[in-house]
């Protein structure tokens, strides 16, 4: 049976783990040499990706995709960032940003785990379901 790749990310972070950089660079090719041997070499890109979302846990960062209909200018960026903290106050947050042209107005702010919706579509679907219950 195969790793997975969590399991040879947490492997590949535990070894490299408070090592030299020397060593970190001599673990990290013979941890490719050993991908491509078993013949796991595409799950390269995966399995470095899993290894820096471990890091960045670690460290008690969190990235977050925010949406929005148009791309931000530099003081809705800071409001974008506030709120962001606010959903995530124990986190490092850590923004990047999506344009959705069908979007009619407001953001969704998505990471791998969470998806909060506070777009100008979601309220008026609330408003409709509540009026609806009526």
């Amino acid at each position: 049976m195969r790793p997975t790749i969590s399991q040879y990310a947490m492997s590949l972070e535990e070894l490299s783990s408070g090592a030299p950089q020397e060593t970190v660079a001599l673990i990290a090719k013979n941890f490719f040499r050993l991908l491509k041997r078993r013949g796991d070499w595409k799950k390269k890109d995966a399995i470095i990706k899993y290894v820096e979302k471990i890091n960045d846990e670690k460290e008690g960062k969190i990235h977050v995709t925010v949406v929005l209909a148009h791309i931000p200018d530099d003081e809705t960026k800071e409001k974008l960032f506030l709120h962001a903290s606010s959903i995530f106050p124990d986190k490092k947050v850590l923004l990047s940003y999506e344009r959705d042209t069908e979007m009619i107005g407001g953001a969704t702010f998505r990471t791998d785990e969470v998806l909060y919706d506070a777009t100008l579509r979601a309220q008026v679907d609330n408003l409709k379901k509540s009026l609806l219950k009526v």
